[in-house]
């Protein structure tokens, strides 16, 4: 319930809990949001515990399949308190509940109660097992006439599972660049247009010491409008 102001006089306002539902509710679990942590790339919210188990073997967004992070993820993730505390005025027996179940769950522990806090990031070091991801070099090749110019990418350098598609390198440069439609990103190995279905482990497999640059595949992209011009 919220409240507006009518000659002077403040009168509620009634919402429906299903108008907000989608706001507040986490898309992993299905529950309200505990602990709302937001991944920066994209403003999609979770349970920050159902996030930490996802990003354990997962790098994109559960929701829109945006890079969560090149080689971190955890460095993408920030606590919502402005979401939570709207989950907790809407529903204040949440709250109340998870302080108990918390307080419950350490006291038959005999354990301190921790503070609530991210895990602090580790050291970006190489993955595991190199032979899983591909490093890429993105250079940015300009646009097609017509289309605004768009500034390189501040970073170019990305290390990424081989498995990641074209698709998903351009919706990772849409959404870097913040490039609006009808404009749409190419992605491009040497002067071949690449099929938004190819693997990067695909592209790594075929490619040639020209397309690699200090152990790097190096790969452009461009900018062209999908917009049709008049005949």
């Amino acid at each position: 319930m919220s409240r507006r102001i009518l000659r002077g006089q403040q009168v509620p306002i009634y919402i429906r809990l299903t108008e907000v539902n989608q706001y507040i509710t986490c898309h992993l679990c299905g529950g309200y949001l505990i602990d709302a942590t937001t991944l920066t790339e994209c403003l999609h919210t979770f349970c920050k515990s159902c996030l930490i188990m996802y990003i354990k073997k997962n790098e994109l967004c559960p929701t829109c399949d945006v890079l969560i992070h090149p080689s971190n993820p955890v460095l993408s993730l920030k606590l919502d308190r402005t979401i939570q505390e709207i989950v907790y005025k809407l529903l204040p027996y949440i709250e109340e509940d998870e302080k108990a179940r918390e307080v419950r769950f350490w006291k038959e522990r005999n354990l301190e109660q921790p503070q609530k806090e991210l895990p602090s990031p580790e050291p970006v070091v190489a993955p595991r097992n190199t032979e899983l991801h591909v490093a890429v070099l993105l250079e940015y090749a300009g646009s097609s006439e017509g289309c605004p110019t768009f500034k390189p990418l501040p970073k170019k350098y990305i290390l990424v599972p081989n498995r990641v598609t074209v698709s998903q390198i351009q919706r990772f440069i849409t959404h870097k660049l913040n490039i609006q439609s009808p404009l749409e990103v190419d992605v491009l190995c040497e002067e071949d247009i690449l099929e938004p279905d190819v693997t990067l482990k695909q592209i790594w497999a075929q490619s040639t010491e020209e397309q690699m640059e200090d152990g790097m595949l190096c790969l452009y992209y461009s900018i062209s409008n999908t917009q049709e011009e008049p005949s």
